[in-house]
């Protein structure tokens, strides 16, 4: 049902706004949702579509690497990174 030559791969970015800056993943990027840079976690998703069903392959956290090169950032010291 899903997959062959009519299948679509999808690759989409979607922002989750975020008051909170010690959520994992949280940092000013760009949230496309509201069209400017804001706190958010960006998630990415992989999709396999066809005209009979998408079908969700893969999801993500996105982390901006100016959070995780930095090791006094609060998260990662919790971890232990």
């Amino acid at each position: 049902m899903i997959g062959g030559a009519e299948a679509w791969l999808i690759v989409d970015d979607t922002a989750l706004p975020k008051k909170c800056e010690r959520s994992v993943g949280v940092a000013p990027q760009y949230a496309s949702a509201l069209g400017k840079n804001a706190n958010c976690q960006t998630l990415v998703s992989l999709t396999l579509a066809s005209r009979e069903a998408p079908a969700m392959v893969k999801l993500r956290l996105f982390l901006p690497e100016n959070r995780t090169s930095d090791p006094a950032w609060l998260p990662c010291r919790r971890a232990g990174g």
